[in-house]
């Protein structure tokens, strides 16, 4: 979270400029800390994000923020692995000692497909 940190900081004195130094030309001004949540492996953490306001008052978004804002670690084909690998584990203990590998593999596929796509079409709408 240090490199995130430093990362963050060094976009506000791009936008603002150094700490304590004084510039007539300034178009944003430091304005503290505030608590925010970003994607980390797999789940929301909390962090220490800096502000900076514009001229104008309004806050100015940070560069690096809002790349890992954005970006979701998990991609579609990871949540349709662990889906599965859920499901089959669910069944496991139902389907005996034959019914295993991979044809059990490939039925739980198949049945989970159509709840797939019906999350990948929510998230078009």
């Amino acid at each position: 979270m240090g490199v995130l940190a430093a990362m963050l900081e060094e976009d506000r004195t791009h936008l603002c400029g150094r700490r304590y130094e004084h510039d007539r030309a300034r178009q944003a001004t430091r304005g503290g800390h505030t608590e925010g949540e970003l994607p980390f492996g797999g789940r929301r953490v909390r962090v220490r994000r800096p502000r900076v306001r514009g001229s104008d008052g309004r806050e100015v978004p940070l560069p690096t923020w809002e790349h890992f804002a954005d970006a979701d670690p998990l991609t579609p084909r990871a949540v349709e692995q662990m889906v599965l690998a859920v499901s089959i584990a669910q069944l496991r203990p139902f389907a005996g000692a034959d019914a295993g590998g991979p044809d059990l593999a490939r039925r739980e596929q198949e049945r989970s497909q159509p709840a797939l796509r019906r999350r990948d079409d929510a998230d078009t709408d």
